[in-house]
């Protein structure tokens, strides 16, 4: 049974590692908050059986170095800047337990 969980996004970092799934949208939650929300094939709380994958947020004017097209998710808007989000899968496995 597939799942959608609501992750909030780190703009402190702009790169976040997520349990591996299906980015649906980015945008604003209820308190304001950017989220990428993600469906995954199944709850995602084993991590260290689950692939990662990588979350980049750019701002409007940043290189999209080794991203492609098809990585996008979405675009927010937060007080004057404009906020891209790619996801990129990765090959990597959650370390430890």
């Amino acid at each position: 049974m597939s799942v959608i969980f609501k992750y909030p996004l780190d703009l402190d970092t702009f790169r976040m590692k997520l349990p591996d799934g299906k980015p649906l949208c980015v945008m604003l939650d209820a308190h304001n908050t950017p989220c990428i929300w993600v469906m995954h094939d199944h709850v995602p709380l084993d991590l260290p059986q689950s692939r990662k994958m990588t979350v980049n947020v750019l701002a409007t004017g940043s290189t999209t170095s080794g991203l492609q097209e098809n990585d996008y998710v979405g675009s927010f808007v937060d007080g004057p800047y404009v906020w891209h989000v790619f996801c990129v899968r990765t090959s990597d496995y959650w370390q430890g337990s």
